[in-house]
């Protein structure tokens, strides 16, 4: 995950640089933005209230700072290209809930908690066509993904704790299209705000060795194939579309030529389940191998069934507050 960040950063920064000996001004500078993630998808995974044998659940996740350089090169005063890119990695979800058991009538509740560690990205790049003062249009692509690692136990009556874990990694490309507007308020100060809609193509990969997350302990709690293990991958692709709107107070300090921005944005996607696989492997105990691979089969049949209900339609938010300071360089004034 970070080496796909510093990549994406490297690869902006070198384009940048090629279009900077056409540009008769650039901007630079850093962007923040300290957000509210609200996923049906990550609270569900959490929660567990896609599994319909949960009876009791509860969910959190804290808000989380994302960070990261602004660049954009104007040619002239009606076209400009510019590139923001935010990383962060301070998502903890965390859930906890119980749930009939279903890997042994001798067992009738189990508890599962977990927690993660998320990662998110995103590389917005656009290019801006100014129709008037005040107003602009701009066309773009839009690159984001989430890398969420996965650990927790989940402790039945009886039976020893089991340690949970896993990974889950997800990328979306795709086109974009929106409208900009600077309204001045007094000297020096004006009102921002933009909004745009987006359509992605993403995928997403699930690799676990854990129970509830793709793993699956066959006849665990006094089964007969108590030490067998089954492990799933799981590989889905979406279609996504959505909106992306923000609005902001800006300060242009002119002799300083800074400006910084005070503000809040609004992202929301909703995916839309396009094709979906699972694959059974790794049976770890050989004496039983043939009628564990078969309750494997059937259970990871189940289990996609629930992931399909989980992923398909559902809805991804980010909402919060901005802050930007923004340098401008002319290199068509006179030396």
């Amino acid at each position: 995950m970070k080496g796909s960040s510093v990549a994406l950063i490297c690869t902006v920064l070198f384009c940048m640089n090629v279009l900077n000996a056409s540009a008769a001004g650039m901007k630079i500078g850093a962007t923040a933005w300290y957000s509210w993630w609200d996923s049906n998808y990550v609270e569900d995974h959490f929660s567990g209230r896609s599994d319909p044998m949960t009876i009791k659940s509860n969910y959190s996740i804290n808000p989380a700072p994302l960070y990261g350089p602004a660049l954009s090169f104007d040619f002239n005063s009606t076209w400009s290209i510019n590139a923001i890119f935010i990383y962060g990695s301070h998502f903890r979800p965390e859930g906890r809930f119980y749930n009939i058991s279903d890997t042994s009538p001798s067992i009738p509740l189990k508890m599962n908690s977990s927690s993660a560690r998320v990662e998110k990205y995103d590389l917005d790049t656009t290019l801006s066509w100014a129709v008037h003062n005040y107003c602009k249009l701009f066309l773009g692509m839009k690159y984001q993904g989430y890398g969420i690692d996965v650990s927790g136990y989940a402790i039945a009556p009886g039976s020893v704790t089991r340690n949970l874990g896993g990974e889950q990694v997800s990328s979306s490309f795709g086109p974009g299209l929106g409208i900009g507007v600077t309204i001045p308020v007094v000297d020096n100060l004006y009102i921002l705000g933009s909004f745009s809609g987006v359509y992605l193509r993403s995928r997403w990969a699930l690799r676990s060795s854990s129970l509830g997350y793709g793993d699956f302990i066959l006849g665990a709690y006094g089964d007969p194939y108590t030490i067998n293990y089954l492990r799933t991958k799981v590989n889905a692709a979406f279609n996504a579309g959505g909106l992306n709107s923000s609005l902001s107070l800006a300060y242009v300090f002119q002799k300083a030529s800074l400006t910084l921005s005070l503000g809040g944005r609004y992202q929301l996607l909703k995916f839309s389940l396009d094709g979906l696989g699972s694959q059974v492997f790794n049976v770890t105990n050989p004496a039983n191998q043939n009628a564990a691979l078969s309750y494997g089969i059937i259970y990871a049949l189940i289990y996609q069934a629930q992931v399909r209900k989980t992923l398909d339609s559902t809805l991804d938010h980010f909402y919060g507050l901005t802050f930007s300071a923004i340098y401008s360089l002319d290199f068509s004034r006179p030396k």
